[in-house]
């Protein structure tokens, strides 16, 4: 039962992983994008996309 419940949460810890990783390295574009001249570019990306929540109404 234990094992079973183990490899139920792993590919989720595995999701969260991703998700985690992709907004840094999100928030690290913003700020090449503002550094490289493009401050319009990096506040679509702000807005839009960097901290959603990858479920809906989650």
């Amino acid at each position: 039962m234990i094992r079973r419940d183990r490899a139920r949460r792993r590919p989720l810890y595995d999701f969260h992983q991703l998700t985690g990783t992709a907004d840094l390295q999100l928030d690290h574009a913003v700020r090449l994008l503002h550094e490289a001249g493009h401050p319009e570019w990096a506040e679509q990306v702000r807005s839009q996309v960097l901290g959603r929540n990858v479920i809906p109404g989650h």
